[in-house]
């Protein structure tokens, strides 16, 4: 990626992996993470980053890598580090949609800058909440079409990607 999500940007961390830092075992490294994490400033819920001078995460190296990926693994990231640029939203009781945020340049380049239609893809994926982000609540669960709502919403993107119909068809089915 010719940027970097870890630079300019507020980075938050949820309080499963900020309470995963403070008990870190390795003793150096929890003195870095408690140094380098501030603490939650008014309405703002969640501990963030430290940023350098630079306005760089304070636990990248000189290449712009991630030292805590690099000593722990991928397990250790917080949610947002983990997840990002895909976000999940909550559709109804049983069902999440993830998807990809256009902050990041690559997700524009291939969206955007691609050429080819944009297909949207159904499927079944196993993941646990806890692991995932959940950016917002898109139904409200009392809604009588919650249930029915990815039935609905996939029949309709299937008519708009149907070009035997003009688009003025498409719209009006």
């Amino acid at each position: 990626c010719e940027l970097s999500c870890c630079v300019g940007w507020r980075i938050d961390i949820d309080a499963d992996t900020f309470k995963k830092y403070k008990n870190c075992k390795d003793i150096e490294w929890r003195n870095k993470f408690l140094s380098n994490i501030n603490e939650p400033e008014g309405k703002l819920s969640y501990h963030t980053c430290k940023l350098n001078k630079n306005k760089e995460c304070e636990f990248l190296d000189e290449d712009k890598l991630c030292t805590i990926q690099k000593r722990f693994g991928s397990g250790y990231l917080g949610k947002v580090c983990n997840n990002y640029p895909r976000t999940y939203n909550r559709m109804n009781e049983n069902n999440y949609e993830k998807n990809y945020q256009m902050s990041c340049p690559e997700v524009i380049k291939k969206l955007l800058l691609n050429q080819e239609e944009i297909s949207f893809v159904n499927i079944k994926e196993k993941f646990e909440l806890k692991d995932v982000l959940i950016d917002r609540d898109k139904v409200i669960s009392k809604n009588v079409y919650a249930n029915n709502f990815t039935l609905i919403r996939t029949f309709v993107i299937n008519v708009l990607q149907n070009k035997s119909y003009s688009l003025n068809d498409r719209l009006l089915i």
